[in-house]
């Protein structure tokens, strides 16, 4: 029979796993793009009417949603201060759905989603996509890097202060 103080001592290294910094999560852009998907049923509607999307009437409106962890930042963000600031926390899912010039659903989403630290640093870990609402992919828009550079540059020139995140004014949002 080993002593009390041998059993102790064998014990530390299983206390110190305990005590160990758990994995971080990984975000999978796949279960992403489907949860996206279901952004009429499961998201939270943020603008008040649509909003016309930043590239002007050619790319028509846009429908913005989010879950709950990103709407409670993006609805602290004022889109007409220059110099509001934010940042999103891991996680937060937001999703234009794209409306022609007429505010018809053009069956395009826009999904933004912020994926853990490391994934994406250039463009702050967010994960971009543009899919069809069957979740097809658009023209390679989705991921990160170069094939999503168009978007970014856009949201960096637009939201940098907000963690690339382009806000509303108050009186736009629900």
């Amino acid at each position: 029979m080993s002593s009390p103080r041998v059993r102790v001592l064998a014990s530390i290294p299983v206390l110190l796993g305990a005590c160990s910094e758990p994995e971080p999560k990984k975000y999978d852009p796949d279960a992403t793009v489907a949860e996206a998907l279901e952004f009429a049923t499961k998201l939270e509607r943020l603008d008040a009417q649509p909003k016309m999307s930043v590239h002007g009437m050619m790319d028509g409106y846009g429908e913005i949603y989010a879950n709950e962890i990103a709407a409670e930042v993006f609805r602290s963000i004022d889109g007409t201060d220059p110099n509001d600031t934010a940042v999103f926390p891991r996680g937060s899912i937001l999703v234009k759905n794209n409306l022609g010039p007429d505010m018809q659903p053009v069956g395009v989403l826009t999904i933004l989603a912020k994926f853990e630290e490391g994934y994406y640093p250039e463009g702050n870990d967010w994960f971009w996509a543009k899919v069809t609402t069957a979740g097809e992919p658009i023209d390679n828009e989705i991921g990160n890097g170069p094939d999503i550079y168009y978007c970014w540059d856009c949201h960096d020139s637009m939201g940098g202060n907000t963690d690339l995140v382009i806000g509303l004014a108050p009186e736009e949002l629900r």
